[in-house]
């Protein structure tokens, strides 16, 4: 069974036990093995050791995928978790086909928040343009994902297909 990784800021809900669950066993419906961040061995220590070992871990999961499927919801802020980001050129530069979801599909511009005129396009509140191409997230990130769709199933059916070739994708 093909493998993808599953990244996003899901490993920081409250019910991440409860989502992994959901998003893994919709994978298994699709034909799919889905690889959840918490699925890497259980690392121990602290501090910056800790941190050491979920990245190694996050980083051997991708590296057993066959494609990322990536949440790039806004995340305590108006862009994705950086984390995600970070997890989403990672495949890209192994080769990994990318699909992404998220539940605010407005321009990134948009969510930014307060705008007014500077010498290049709009600028938030520092004076530092805002990145207006009419994209739902960074032009890195939305150019280098193959579609951002509205929901993880949505997402899942495309990667699905992409993987397992229309007639035997079941998603």
């Amino acid at each position: 069974m093909k493998a993808v990784y599953l990244a996003g800021p899901e490993v920081f809900f409250p019910d991440v036990a409860e989502v992994a669950e959901r998003l893994k066993a919709a994978c298994a419906a699709a034909g799919l093995l889905g690889l959840f961040p918490t699925d890497a061995e259980r690392p121990t220590g602290a501090g910056v050791s800790l941190a050491r070992a979920i990245y190694l871990g996050n980083v051997a999961l991708i590296e057993r995928s066959a494609a990322v499927i990536a949440d790039i919801s806004p995340f305590r802020g108006a862009g994705m978790d950086p984390g995600t980001a970070w997890e989403i050129g990672f495949a890209i530069a192994r080769g990994l086909p990318v699909f992404a979801w998220s539940l605010d599909l407005r321009p990134y511009a948009e969510r930014v928040g307060p705008a007014s005129p500077g010498p290049r396009g709009q600028v938030d509140a520092d004076g530092l343009q805002i990145e207006d191409f009419g994209l739902v997230e960074n032009l890195m990130i939305a150019e280098s994902v193959r579609a951002i769709d509205a929901t993880f199933e949505a997402a899942l059916g495309r990667c699905a297909k992409h993987l397992l070739g229309a007639s035997t994708a079941q998603a």
